[in-house]
């Protein structure tokens, strides 16, 4: 049971990726950009770089191209902290912010699709089973990173 567990999680997270793309692109996003965005919006909409690629367990390289193609495309901008010139916090641009509301209801809309059929009580069930490994997970990661 256990070992279908992990590749059961890896090919649901795989396919959920997989679709959030095709249902993104018309919009100009990936996953990965659309998850990007979501971090900043949850975070009042304004976050460190820095800050942003450790909630999101990426590279600083690969957050900045993520970064640079959102910026680009007119979704955030980017501005140096008042009290440290190196620092970047990223915000939305009001139009980003307008679009990436629309990107939350197509999401939202696939997640109540995909849903269908499993009651509150089995998905809080999961949800909770699923927080305790991602714990689990992290204070592995913290251990291995603590013994270098």
């Amino acid at each position: 049971m256990q070992v279908r567990f992990g590749q059961l999680m890896g090919d649901t997270a795989r396919i959920w990726k997989m679709h959030l793309n095709i249902l993104l692109k018309p919009m100009g996003l990936s996953y990965a950009k659309y998850s990007t965005l979501l971090m900043i919006d949850r975070h009042s909409g304004e976050l460190m770089q820095n800050e942003l690629a450790n909630l999101l367990s990426i590279e600083h390289p690969t957050l900045a191209r993520v970064l640079n193609d959102l910026q680009k495309n007119g979704w955030i901008e980017k501005k140096q902290h008042s009290k440290d010139k190196r620092v970047k916090i990223i915000f939305f641009t009001k139009n980003g912010k307008n679009r990436f509301e629309k990107c939350k209801q197509i999401v939202n809309n696939f997640r109540k699709e995909i849903l269908f059929n499993v009651s509150e009580k089995r998905l809080k069930q999961n949800i909770e089973a699923l927080e305790q490994i991602f714990n689990n997970l992290s204070n592995l990661q913290e251990i291995k990173c603590s013994k270098k």
